[in-house]
């Protein structure tokens, strides 16, 4: 069976939230993204950072959000935080940055906070 790279992602690490800016946003953008796919999507929470080859380090990037078609996602991947269905993408080296924090939205993106 092909991999579908969500076999090593994690389950919403305790006391992790989303702020009502974030929520508020997360459920706009995911009306929008299901209007223009013409599916019910789903957002997926990622924590990116890539290796600069040229620096010969790791750049961080933080939060990362996506959508997703519902049948896109297995089931168990779908979990609710704060009201808002949604995929926690995130492998368990990266997990412990989300452990006690809250997602919050800040002008133009979205950040972790204390």
């Amino acid at each position: 069976m092909p991999s579908n790279g969500f076999e090593k992602v994690v389950f919403i690490p305790a006391n992790f939230h989303l702020s009502e800016r974030a929520a508020a946003m997360l459920r706009e953008l995911t009306e929008l993204a299901s209007q223009d796919r013409g599916r019910t999507t789903l957002p997926a929470i990622f924590w990116a950072e890539e290796y600069d080859e040229i620096k010969r380090r790791v750049i961080v990037h933080g939060v990362s959000t996506g959508w997703y078609a519902v049948d896109e996602l297995p089931a168990r991947l779908v979990q609710q935080v704060d009201g808002v269905s949604l995929a926690f993408l995130v492998t368990p080296r990266h997990a412990p940055h989300f452990q006690g924090r809250t997602i919050d939205f800040q002008e133009t993106k979205f950040v972790l906070t204390p």
